[in-house]
């Protein structure tokens, strides 16, 4: 059993509430609840730090309003004509600050408004909040079976991109059955790994049939009422083409007033200040923190003995963050974006000004090294991978029709076969695909810190990423020396006696005392195999010990620990403040000092005045730092933005399109060299030749 617990509302909801940002709508997802233990009955309470914001205080009337049969309904502020009211009321806590919530249990309204939804989109407008019901696929999907042969690519190293055509048909279709005949290269493949996920996540039950066809069958049916795919004509499934209405209709969409105006997806808010501060505008965000294992405490339930678990409901912390250190937000939609439907949100709040810029940080944890092989492989079998990501992100992109999108992630993710797949579908819909790796250290950062930066524009203009520059700060003299008061002593940490253990052990394999894999050398004498009775007991204890030096040596290698002199510090993580092996400290003598927050702020170049103090928690604002972008390297990157958008402005052209344009005139010229070479000429003669000389 799993109850929501809100996390720190009351310090949140008096900072948006104090807040003076313009603002037209924020959105959330929720379930419904059981009334009681094995109750049939139903209720929606609305328990979430905007409510002040949009006038849901203590004691204010509110009224529900259904909007129709499975419409869903309003709760709006209530008037003075209003008869029928209730109350906005504010529940107390033993252990936590009091929070603002509505209640609502009218069974004849949740039953005619929400239909068997067991899941709402609130929307959250000034004066009032409309709940929209939210059906699950297993509702949608009763469509034909059908019945796909996957086309093989020409060559064995060639992307295939065929499995977006499955999913686009599947979607369309809504069949209740899917079977997808595959040769032996896409059953090894990571496309059949994104396949396998994408249906999934649409709700289907995907298994691979043990026949002599390689198939994939993906059904919401049970198995005793399984349909003879044998029966269906299979569908040819191609590889991707060019979509060229996709870019007609972005090219005739583009508004040069507002090609500095972004959307922003899976952002915190750093890195819309340091777009602010270059002239873009961020009006729309797109942001939720999922939760994670850590968010999730077991508990013994006083009334029932129970054992439960409560999550720390931290999903609105990156999204409250970005509204009350940004300008101009005026769309936040507080939501999962595998879930996110924009065509339902726009039904509601109204169509959103043309913007010119996505800005999307996909998720980078199933990508980078801090994460092992195995807690990878968990999180595809419990569906929290994030390896595919960016399909909800391609299908923003499609329905909002930006001209230019930026993809910031892990170096890792540049040569993932989710971001060829990335690259190759945006090129399909007429986008010119930029892609490098830059490092903050050539654009005086601080940090170490490695970032992908992918840049696609359907403007005809020029694009170069910025130049490396010649290094002028140092680490040790700008920051740490000035700052050693912001430090504190943590020598006495079990992260730190590790460390020092390491650090031996390597000197110990540096001079041949251990092998690399730290076996050998002084193991072996430590262990010596006497008899055959003590042979097996000494040999597990000897595998033992050679792991766990090993596991000193890795978090030795990986330390992020610098010293007097030090010119810079390693990749700053969102676990920081946990003193995780990578965490950043400074080793000064025999004492390891650990920094703050603001010194971690300070080495990642974020605004002094970006505040992630009063309304959060230590761990909170470090996530939010440590997940963030390095801010010198992201700036200079953004005027590389900023001067595509004015020569396009300005009517300079990309050098793809000059060149093109060039090529009618220079074939012309070569066809009157050829002309001029292959012309007949007259036949010399006996007389001719004479008369030369």
């Amino acid at each position: 059993m799993i109850a929501i617990e809100n996390f720190e509302r009351s310090p949140l909801s008096v900072a948006i509430a104090a807040s003076k940002n313009a603002y037209k709508a924020v959105t959330k997802r929720l379930k419904l609840q059981s009334i009681s233990k094995g109750s049939d009955k139903r209720k929606l309470v609305i328990s979430t730090n905007w409510l002040p914001k949009f006038g849901f205080k203590k004691g204010v009337k509110n009224v529900e309003e259904s909007l129709g049969e499975s419409q869903g309904f309003d709760i709006r502020l209530a008037s003075e004509f209003d008869v029928k009211t209730k109350l906005t009321y504010e529940r107390s806590y033993a252990n936590r600050e009091n929070e603002t919530q509505t209640d609502t249990r009218n069974q004849s309204l949740l039953d005619f408004s929400l239909g068997h939804a067991d899941e709402v989109l609130i929307i959250f407008k000034p004066g009032v909040i409309r709940v929209l019901p939210v059906f699950g696929n297993e509702y949608s999907l009763t469509g034909e079976p059908v019945q796909f042969k996957m086309e093989i690519p020409f060559k064995a190293d060639e992307l295939d991109t065929a499995i977006f055509n499955v999913l686009d048909y599947v979607e369309e279709s809504k069949a209740r059955k899917v079977t997808i005949e595959y040769d032996a290269q896409f059953e090894n493949s990571d496309q059949k790994v994104l396949l396998d996920l994408q249906l999934k996540r649409m709700g289907y039950s995907v298994s691979d049939s043990q026949t002599s066809r390689r198939t994939m069958v993906a059904s919401i049916m049970p198995e005793s009422d399984d349909d003879d795919d044998m029966m269906i004509e299979p569908v040819l499934v191609k590889q991707l083409s060019f979509d060229q209405k996709h870019k007609d209709a972005v090219i005739s969409n583009i508004d040069n007033k507002h090609l500095k105006t972004c959307f922003f997806a899976a952002s915190a808010g750093v890195d819309i200040s340091a777009m602010e501060k270059h002239g873009f505008t961020a009006d729309t965000l797109l942001e939720w923190r999922p939760h994670e294992n850590r968010d999730i405490k077991q508990q013994v339930c006083k009334e029932t003995g129970e054992v439960v678990e409560k999550i720390n409901d931290k999903s609105e912390t990156g999204a409250i963050c970005a509204f009350l250190n940004s300008k101009g937000l005026k769309y936040i939609f507080n939501e999962d974006m595998y879930k996110f439907d924009s065509s339902l949100v726009s039904s509601s709040i109204g169509e959103v000004d043309a913007q010119g810029v996505f800005h999307v940080s996909l998720q980078c944890d199933d990508f980078s090294n801090c994460k092992n092989e195995s807690d990878k492989k968990k999180s595809l079998a419990k569906l929290d991978s994030t390896v595919d990501m960016f399909f909800p992100a391609l299908k923003i992109i499609k329905e909002r029709k930006f001209p230019m999108v930026i993809c910031e992630n892990v170096p890792q993710f540049s040569n993932s076969t989710s971001c060829k797949l990335f690259e190759a579908k945006l090129e399909s819909m007429g986008y010119q695909v930029h892609k490098k790796v830059l490092d903050a250290l050539d654009y005086n950062g601080y940090s170490s810190r490695r970032r992908m930066m992918l840049f696609a524009t359907i403007l005809d203009a020029p694009f170069t990423y910025p130049e490396k520059e010649e290094r002028k700060v140092n680490l040790w003299d700008d920051i740490i020396v000035k700052n050693l008061h912001r430090f504190r002593d943590v020598s006495h940490t079990g992260g730190c006696k590790t460390y020092i253990r390491g650090q031996k052990i390597s000197t110990l394999i540096k001079h041949g005392r251990l092998n690399k894999d730290c076996s050998g050398g002084f193991v072996d004498r430590i262990y010596p195999l006497v008899n055959e009775d003590t042979y097996k007991t000494d040999l597990k204890h000897k595998t033992r010990l050679v792991k766990r030096l090993a596991t000193m040596l890795r978090k030795f290698q990986c330390a992020n620990v610098v010293t007097p002199g030090a010119t810079h510090c390693g990749t700053i993580l969102k676990s920081q403040n946990r003193q995780v092996a990578e965490s950043f400290m400074v080793k000064l003598g025999d004492e390891f000092l650990f920094p703050d927050n603001e010194i971690c702020k300070m080495v990642m170049g974020v605004d002094p005045s970006f505040n992630i103090d009063k309304p959060f928690t230590k761990e909170i604002g470090m996530e939010i730092i440590g997940q963030s972008i390095e801010v010198p390297m992201h700036a200079r990157f953004s005027e590389m933005v900023d001067q595509h958008i004015q020569d396009f402005l300005s009517g300079i052209k990309g050098v793809v399109d000059l060149i093109v344009e060039a090529i009618p005139e220079r074939l012309e010229t070569i066809e009157e060299m050829a002309s001029e070479l292959f012309t007949p000429q007259p036949q010399v003669n006996e007389e001719m030749q004479l008369s030369l000389f």
